[in-house]
């Protein structure tokens, strides 16, 4: 088969981004295709959209229906190059390309060829030493491309249409089987922390606008009545004329969902005088002061991962002064549909932000079961975690295998090393 370099083959156009100063520029009605729009194999929309006045007065460039388009400038360029075709002009932003094919060269065509050849492309294309990961366009056009007939390229692209789609729907049932154990964990551990595991108790009303009803032999206190709040550091103080020390510090990035994310970890200089008035403690309950709204609160037991670490100021360490309260139950509470309604109420709002402030934590109202209930609840939910965690890694490891069957297949039917007309008949039979 012959193999062709790209740049005789394709044109490749770049883009730009319009002033965002003028207003006027993001109010027409040409899409404007950045990253986060590359979510899928054919585009037909963006989440922006400019006017022919900011392409005139910009370096973003109209690109024909049938381009194929890439991410050239991104931090997903780790592991993968995202390809697309769009469906209709469109034009783009500076962390993309267009690839304009010529009439030898099929759009679908090209566009699998690269989906197929991933990390060799990777591999071939990516910047050394630059702190964002990018794609030299010198490489991507010196790339050679196999360039079968027009008849073998509609024949490819037809196979791979039907074939990706079936791997492409196996894919997506799989992830919603995840999604729904995800789910189910969630609903396991808000019923267990607000009704607990014995199924003929009695009950009372809770006294919430955010939950129901509890055992009628539970308590319920605000948080301030059973444990002390620590505030963390807050960065960018300068120091001078004082002994001062280096100790590690915890961000809101690194405090996620019932987990830590420790890869990166930054330290700073601070008086040795209050290291301890930030410094975690073994059993301290980590609560972030903003986010998602899907993710207000959070909550992470800590456990002295890092022997000094201390916390940022926008997450607070909840304590239990009182042994009433165990730092794993009040986790479970942080991360129930209660936990986050009841901060998601209260807190300050943005588009897509919301806050809270230790005043609403320390009035927190607490379902506080005996601690023998809190140790059962925990247990149990530990358990239920464990599963569902083990049945979502099976399911990730298949898909991982679709995926790079579905890579496969791409590359195979792209250089030729698969017949498709055979496969087809193949599968005809067993049909």
């Amino acid at each position: 088969m012959t193999c062709v370099k790209l740049k005789y083959l394709c044109r490749i156009v770049g883009g730009g981004t319009p002033s965002k100063a003028n207003e006027s520029f993001w109010k027409g009605d040409i899409p404007w295709v950045s990253p986060k729009d590359m979510k899928s194999f054919r585009i037909s929309d963006a989440k922006d959209h400019i006017s022919l006045a900011a392409v005139a007065e910009s370096a973003t460039r109209i690109v024909p229906p049938a381009s194929v388009l890439i991410v050239v400038r991104s931090g997903i360029l780790q592991h993968s190059i995202p390809v697309a075709l769009n469906e209709v002009r469109a034009a783009l932003n500076q962390d993309m390309k267009a690839l304009i094919p010529s009439a030898a060269l099929q759009p679908e065509f090209l566009a699998y060829f690269i989906a197929g050849s991933q990390q060799r492309l990777l591999a071939e294309w990516t910047k050394e030493g630059t702190t964002v990961e990018s794609i030299e366009v010198a490489d991507l056009a010196n790339t050679k491309c196999p360039v079968p007939s027009r008849e073998r390229q509609t024949e490819v692209v037809r196979f791979l249409d039907r074939e990706t789609a079936k791997i492409d729907d196996l894919i997506t049932k799989k992830e919603r089987i995840s999604n729904l154990l995800g789910h189910r964990a969630f609903a396991l551990a808000t019923q267990a922390v607000l009704r607990g595991l014995n199924p003929s108790a009695q009950y009372k009303p809770f006294g919430s606008p955010w939950a129901d009803e509890i055992p009628s032999h539970w308590s319920v206190r605000k948080l301030k009545f059973v444990a002390t709040l620590q505030t963390g550091v807050t960065l960018g103080k300068t120091y001078e004329a004082v002994a001062t020390c280096t100790r590690p510090y915890l961000r809101v990035a690194n405090v996620q969902d019932g987990r830590l994310s420790l890869e990166e970890l930054k330290t700073l200089e601070i008086p040795a005088s209050e290291v301890t008035r930030y410094e975690l403690r073994n059993g301290d309950v980590l609560m972030t002061e903003g986010g998602d709204f899907d993710k207000l609160g959070r909550g992470y037991v800590w456990e002295g991962q890092v022997p000094g670490c201390l916390h940022q100021n926008h997450i607070f360490a909840v304590r239990s002064r009182t042994g009433a309260l165990t730092p794993e139950y009040f986790a479970a509470l942080l991360r129930s549909d209660y936990g986050r309604t009841y901060f998601t109420a209260t807190s300050q709002q943005t588009t897509n932000l919301a806050t809270t402030n230790s005043f609403k934590l320390l009035n927190f109202p607490i379902p506080e079961p005996p601690l023998t209930e809190q140790r059962a609840i925990v247990a149990y939910l530990k358990a239920a975690d464990e599963k569902a965690a083990l049945a979502m890694a099976k399911i990730d490891a298949a898909i991982s295998l679709l995926r790079e069957y579905r890579a496969a297949l791409i590359s195979a039917a792209v250089t030729g090393q698969l017949d498709i007309r055979k496969h087809e008949k193949q599968l005809e039979a067993l049909a």
